[in-house]
């Protein structure tokens, strides 16, 4: 290439700025040296040119990175004249891609105009990253997702120091404050290197001693009870979390506004990190400010005078929860919003606005809370979705808030809870949409069916018989048709028909409907006829039974059932086993009887419920007018109790049995199966103890009691809702002769854990694991009892 002077004019680095500066560090003394020898020399210096023409373009210093792709990135086309300014965008674009340490520019001046020659440094590429050292409590594949470089990019210094802190800040995320993380760089070859972490993550930073200062109201221990970040202890120390100590400023002006103090607020929240104890020394400053008593606090209802029979300033001041005379409370303010909002809401004023007007005169507050109701709310359609089986009038007939109504909280919950405990859903969702410009709504009950019937051919388990076959169909909602094949689902109705084989034979059709000629009248029938082996004798039943049910429409959450059955049985005593009782009634007993029941059940949900109760009590009367060979009364009351829990939305269970039996009329006549035996997991069940072992104290094994006793406490925690828990229960129950002899205080003991799967189509199954502590060593004395349970029982 022909040149016109042989004069070289450097024009600047991308990285440093600096005009005539062959140096990336800009050093002055250098350029001044370089000044004076090329004068010395006799060699032109140019200042930069306001244009330049390019005339040619090269690259040098380039490993890596092609010739084409530097020049391509600088942007300037060969032939064409552009300002100085944009020659030097061009470097940055180049300097800018990250692959190069230095980006420098020189101009030798042609015929053609400037041949420009760049000059570049690459930096090395990254072939490795190891982490290296003491990294035991974190991943190296999560220190390896924080790491901003990778394998194959270009070493920059910057994004080095940026994964050091990135990984130093993984470890103090997880309470690793005197974590140290060092790097090397470690040559390959010409063009690569391996860039290692070296790690000392030391021990976990523990909370240290937690200094309280500006608090001269509140106590310094009543200000670290509400914080989660807790003080060392004698035996243990948590660990400083950050996050949770910086939560706490929201709970400790949550404390202070609960007594009075509206202005207080947390100043600062110190940390001193002692890295040689490992320990967080904390420091809260809190400034309280003026506490503030309440004087006085007014309803006052605005307007809606059609509705000030049912709405009343009386009826809303009921729910004011802040009490004259005392400090402030945040808290029982919010709740007193939240009452207010709920009365207005069971009277349909969803739409209702409460405005507080508060005067404050030194330390006093005076508070007004003006109601501005709006209209109430109605409900003009209710929309059912999502049944493709159930029929809508299923539904329906279950809901107490309808078409019309005025829409009242309280009915809109009670209706979900009655949809739901039919048993036929998986889950039940209520929603509304805006019905006009009024704004009514029309109600949505969005359905999702679960898997109720069954049509088995198999086998069961049961402890009480052992293995048995069965052959089974049934289903609770289902219905009759007047058109082929006449019996289909949809109805609501349950239909159960089986036969089972082995220890336990039996054929049985049962029916209910609960909604006889679509009233609220349930009306039933049982059939059967079975053959139960058990230890000491065979038991032979066939019989009918027609059972009567209503809702009682003054006592919520009950209905009352009565049941007639006949039924034949025959006892057929072991020999060798049998006790003389049982002996003695060896043969054909007939029962004729009658059995009133009661049954409240408020229970959220139908297979897994977390509040509400069940009582039920049940009372049967056998011979005397109704005839039969049997004479004898028998009363039974159990209930149950679901308290909620917050900690992992678990459940504790209290269950109470208690039942006595005797002679009805001078010429009484007990059969020995209508006493009680107690054992298992039965109707009568206490685990840890097999069915049917417990038996008043010197009677035979099958000879029962008249008068019982049983409870159970259990604490379940979901697994999967609606689906599985586990549990750990304590149980305890007797039998006596009579009601005169029993000794509460002597009841048998177990506890245990066990769990339960609800399995579509076929019930519950559930294993119980029991440590019964009272057992008789004729049964194997006290040790562990496994109970297996397939389909529906008493527990």
């Amino acid at each position: 290439m022909e040149r016109r002077s042989s004069s070289r004019l450097w024009l600047g680095s991308s990285t440093t700025g600096a005009w005539f500066s062959p140096v990336r560090s800009g050093d002055v003394v250098l350029f001044v040296f370089l000044l004076i020898g090329a004068l010395c020399c006799g060699t032109e210096v140019f200042a930069a040119p306001d244009e330049i023409m390019v005339a040619e373009i090269e690259v040098s210093g380039n490993l890596r990175v092609s010739e084409m792709a530097v020049a391509n990135t600088l942007g300037l086309i060969q032939g064409e004249t552009y300002p100085y300014e944009e020659v030097r965008s061009g470097l940055r674009r180049i300097y800018a891609t990250g692959f190069f340490e230095d980006v420098r520019l020189l101009t030798e001046e042609t015929e053609q105009g400037h041949a420009l020659v760049i000059e570049v440094v690459e930096r090395p590429v990254v072939g490795a990253i190891r982490i290296t050292g003491e990294h035991r409590k974190i991943d190296k594949g999560d220190i390896r997702k924080v790491v901003v470089l990778g394998v194959g990019s270009s070493l920059e210094e910057r994004l080095v120091f940026e994964s050091i802190a990135a990984i130093d800040s993984l470890y103090k995320d997880k309470g690793y404050y005197v974590a140290k993380v060092d790097h090397e760089v470690e040559p390959v070859n010409e063009s690569t290197v391996a860039l290692v972490f070296n790690i000392d993550e030391g021990a976990k930073v523990k909370v240290g001693e937690i200094t309280i200062e500006g608090n001269r109201s509140l106590s310094s221990k009543a200000v670290r009870d509400v914080m989660e970040t807790k003080e060392k202890g004698w035996i243990n120390r948590k660990d400083y979390n950050p996050q949770v100590f910086e939560e706490d400023r929201a709970r400790i002006e949550s404390l202070y506004t609960d007594n009075g103090f509206r202005a207080a607020r947390v100043v600062s929240q110190d940390v001193d990190i002692d890295k040689e104890k490992g320990r967080a020394n904390l420091k809260i400053t809190i400034e309280e400010g003026r506490r503030t008593y309440v004087r006085r606090v007014d309803v006052v209802l605005e307007s809606v005078p059609d509705t000030k029979p049912a709405l009343s300033e009386a009826i809303l001041a009921r729910g004011i929860e802040l009490g004259r005379g005392t400090p402030f409370s945040q808290d029982d303010y919010n709740r007193t919003l939240e009452n207010l909002y709920s009365v207005l809401g069971d009277q349909g004023f969803v739409y209702a606005r409460i405005e507080p007007e508060e005067t404050e005169d030194g330390d006093s507050l005076d508070l007004v809370l003006r109601v501005e109701p709006e209209r109430a709310v109605r409900v003009q359609r209710i929309l059912i979705e999502g049944n493709e089986t159930t029929f809508d009038k299923v539904i329906r007939r279950e809901l107490l808030i309808k078409p019309g109504d005025i829409l009242r909280r309280s009915l809109l919950e009670r209706s979900h809870r009655e949809v739901f405990n039919l048993g036929y859903f998986e889950d039940v969702q209520i929603s509304s949409r805006l019905a006009n410009e009024e704004g009514d709504v029309d109600l949505v009950f969005g359905i999702k069916e679960r898997q109720i019937g069954a049509a088995n051919v198999g086998a069961g388990y049961s402890e009480e018989f052992g293995l048995t076959g069965f052959l089974e169909f049934s289903h609770n909602n289902i219905g009759w048709f007047s058109n082929f094949p006449y019996l289909g689902l949809g109805k609501g109705q349950t239909i159960n028909l089986r036969w089972e084989f082995g220890k336990l034979a039996q054929i049985e059709l049962s029916y209910r409907d609960p909604w006889f000629r679509d009233r609220p009248t349930l009306v039933g029938f049982d059939i059967y006829d079975t053959k139960s082996e058990y230890d000491t004798y065979t038991q032979k039943r066939d019989g009918f039974g027609l059972v009567f049910g209503r809702r009682l429409p003054y006592i919520d959450y009950s209905r009352v059932y009565v049941r007639y059955s006949l039924e034949r049985r025959e006892l057929e005593p072991d020999k060798d086993r049998a006790s003389e009782a049982l002996k003695a009634q060896a043969g054909k007993i007939t029962t004729s009887s009658t059995i009133l029941t009661f049954v409240r059940n408020s229970v959220d949900n139908p297979f897994f419920p977390r509040t509400g109760s069940r009582a039920k009590m049940t009372c049967e009367f056998a011979g005397g007018l109704l005839g039969g060979n049997t004479a004898y009364q028998s009363y039974i009351l159990e209930n149950s109790n679901f308290l909620p829990v917050p900690l992992l939305s678990s459940t504790l269970v209290l269950r109470t049995r208690i039942g006595v039996v005797d002679e009805l009329g001078s010429e009484g006549y007990i059969p020995i199966y209508e006493r009680f035996r107690l054992g298992g997991t039965t109707v009568n069940g206490v685990r840890g103890y097999s069915e049917y072992e417990i038996v008043p104290e010197g009677n035979a094994v099958d000879e029962g009691g008249r008068f019982m006793v049983m409870g159970a406490l259990e604490y379940r925690v979901p697994v999967v809702k609606n689906r599985a828990h586990v549990l750990a229960f304590f149980d305890a129950g007797n039998t006596w002769d009579s009601f005169q002899t029993a000794r509460p205080g002597f009841l048998k003991r177990s506890a245990g854990f066990g769990f339960r799967i609800e399995i579509p189509m076929m019930g519950q199954l559930g294993l119980d694991i029991a440590y019964g502590f009272d057992r008789e060593d004729r049964y194997g004395a006290p040790g562990w009892k496994t109970h297996f349970q397939f389909g529906t029982s008493g527990y």
